[in-house]
């Protein structure tokens, strides 16, 4: 197998792979591929006035994919095929910790400061 051989076949797998993950995103194999992230999106508008670039703001929007994914999966009674819904909540836990965490470190007094500065 030369080079042009495993491009392609690398690009296949992907494809693959796409079309499996947009089933759990949005229960169908050539849906709208970006359910997911508009829903994730809707949510964080609710938060106008959220730094959402900030550390604990990253982790959020990464928590906020999988807790949406749980929903999207729990709606249609199903339990994933690629990852299921017990891995998507260990993935939402895990974030929660991950936030705690930061909210928590020693620089909570720098970021309380700037938050308020900017008000």
């Amino acid at each position: 197998m030369n080079k042009t051989d495993n491009f392609v076949k690398f690009c296949e797998e992907e494809i693959e792979l796409h079309k499996k993950k947009n089933l759990e995103y949005n229960g169908t194999e050539f849906g709208d591929n970006y359910t997911a992230i508009r829903r994730v999106s809707v949510i964080k508008q609710l938060y106008p006035n959220t730094d959402w670039s900030t550390p604990e703001g990253i982790a959020c929007t990464y928590m906020l994919k999988q807790l949406d994914a749980v929903f999207s999966l729990l709606e249609r009674g199903e339990d994933g095929k690629i990852e299921n819904i017990k891995s998507r909540l260990m993935d939402v836990s895990a974030y929660i910790k991950i936030i705690s965490a930061l909210y928590n470190s020693d620089n909570i007094e720098n970021i309380i400061k700037n938050k308020c500065k900017s008000k």
